[in-house]
């Protein structure tokens, strides 16, 4: 598991000029990673035996503070990986140093797709995201979770809370839905690094249940059409008739949701 870095001039290639590039060279159970720092020399002017320029290098100095500087964030990066004992691959440590992404919480990046979705009138999916946000919060300190922290198991750990607290699988489904698409956009956004990406071991299909069928049968539902609700109320503009028609809307809107009638403006009817 341990990676020693150190800087080589890589001799395996020459470039046109007859110079060779210099290289931070990681080596992990003997397997070997090469990265170019982006400088190249004359092998002359290389010491090989204490793997620095020599005396007589044009630019030698500033030549060994690009050296010391680059050498330091694979070792700053690898300190890191181990303090949290996460285990890591070389292409991992080298996409952590190369392409380092913004340090932004899980709850940070939460709360700004669900006002993007507000500001968008996309209530209804803010309203997934914001159940995700307040369950996440119950489960952990929300504030310091980041998204390399959530992990397999991480993620049996939250489906097993859920579970404790009277949860059924396809609100849990929903759930983890959610966090996946949250996790995707964070890579997208470059939050997390795909590597870290847990849900290829984590099948959310399985925790969807199939439903009974709850519709009413179409007797029922003329019934519904044909109810005088003045039959049972005297108020000249009742509620009920109002929540009547709402229902018979969304019915023959194709189940057309509350939260979307709500938002409807005359325009958006066809006549």
């Amino acid at each position: 598991m341990k990676v020693s870095v150190d800087v080589k001039l890589y001799t395996a290639r020459t470039l046109s000029n007859g110079e060779n590039p210099l290289v931070i060279r990681l080596t992990q159970n003997n397997k070997r990673k090469y990265i170019r720092i982006g400088i190249s020399l004359n092998p002359i002017f290389w010491d090989k035996k204490k793997d620095k320029p020599k005396p007589n290098c044009e630019n030698k100095e500033l030549i060994e503070n690009i050296i010391t500087e680059k050498l330091a964030k694979y070792q700053k990066q690898i300190l890191e990986f181990q303090s949290t004992g996460k285990i890591y691959s070389l292409n991992q440590l080298i996409d952590a140093v190369e392409k380092p992404v913004k340090n932004i919480s899980v709850e940070e990046y939460l709360n700004s797709i669900i006002n993007s979705l507000i500001k968008q009138d996309r209530v209804g999916n803010a309203s997934h995201y914001q159940a995700l946000f307040n369950s996440l919060h119950a489960f952990t300190k929300l504030s310091q979770l980041q998204f390399v922290d959530i992990d397999l198991p991480f993620l049996n750990k939250y489906e097993a809370s859920l579970r404790e607290k009277g949860n059924k699988g396809n609100t849990i489904n929903i759930k983890m839905r959610t966090l996946k698409a949250t996790y995707n956009k964070a890579i997208k956004d470059n939050i997390v690094n795909a590597e870290y990406y847990p849900f290829n071991d984590y099948n959310v299909s399985k925790l969807k249940e199939k439903t009974p069928k709850r519709a009413i049968s179409k007797d029922d539902m003329l019934r519904v059409v044909d109810f005088d609700v003045k039959t049972i109320t005297k108020r000249p503009h009742s509620l009920m008739q109002f929540s009547k028609d709402l229902f018979l809307f969304s019915y023959l809107g194709c189940g057309i949701n509350m939260v979307d009638m709500a938002h409807l403006k005359k325009e958006d009817i066809l006549t």
